[in-house]
């Protein structure tokens, strides 16, 4: 009799050997995580643990989201592996200006056009304003990031005052030697302006500057001619040459 426990007692080591021991290591969990859909949510961290009741080994990954701490879980009965994103459900509040930023920039906002330096954080409504790069005439949008559910939209900021079509542009009264028109160039106008009838040097240039009735008012087109006119008449006035050799060459 005490050799026939004797015998089961060594049969069934094995077996509680098998309990002691995780039958797959670190190492050959990692294998099949990184081989996993696991990777398009994030990586592994050096985090992780083994859970004996349900068999599977759990690695941290390094995807933030709000709420949640997610794990690539590989299971050790068919060496597979999925994503537990552990969300709490409890979102934490105060959000940081940069979290916000983080969450603009991978929202929908970025469809219409990127971030700008300028933010500001309303505390009535609990939301953060990025002010965006996009064109609209009219309009100021900006990337509303709202704290209590982590969603964002574009608020366009239009004040209802687009720009007055124009049926006709008008150039600049004058062209001023000594300007600098690489940085400023000349603009044309949808208003008449009162102009004088005094002639001064580089307004015989003005035939360079080209004005253009558009949808959202009046846009100037510069002729290559233009830069070197100036140069021309700013030469004059400095004594290099003669104001009369320019009128001639630019009439």
């Amino acid at each position: 009799m005490k050799k026939m426990i004797l015998l089961i007692c060594l049969a069934a080591l094995p077996l509680l050997a098998g309990c002691l021991e995780k039958p797959m290591t670190l190492n050959e969990a990692e294998l099949i995580a990184k081989t996993s859909s696991c990777m398009a949510q994030g990586n592994l961290t050096n985090s992780s643990f083994f859970n004996n009741e349900s068999q599977t080994w759990w690695i941290d990954l390094d995807t933030v989201r709000p709420g949640c701490a997610p794990a690539c879980v590989v299971y050790l009965s068919n060496k597979t592996a999925e994503v537990n994103w552990r969300c709490t459900g409890l979102l934490p509040q105060n959000l940081t200006e940069e979290e916000a930023r983080q969450i603009a920039l991978a929202s929908d906002c970025m469809k219409e056009g990127g971030l700008k330096n300028g933010s500001f954080y309303n505390e009535n409504s609990k939301t953060w304003w990025f002010d965006m790069d996009v064109v609209k005439p009219g309009c100021n949008p900006a990337c509303v990031v709202f704290e209590e559910n982590r969603s964002t939209e574009i608020n366009w900021r239009c004040t209802g005052l687009l720009p007055i079509n124009v049926s006709e542009c008008f150039k600049p009264c004058h062209i001023e030697i000594g300007t600098n028109y690489t940085a400023n160039p000349p603009t044309c106008f949808a208003d008449v302006l009162a102009c004088t009838m005094e002639y001064r040097a580089g307004d015989a240039c003005m035939k360079y500057v080209n004005c253009e009735v558009k949808e959202d008012g009046c846009g100037t087109t510069i002729d290559t001619k233009f830069s070197e006119c100036i140069l021309c008449f700013e030469d004059a006035a400095a004594g290099k040459k003669n104001a009369t050799d320019c009128e001639t060459s630019y009439q």
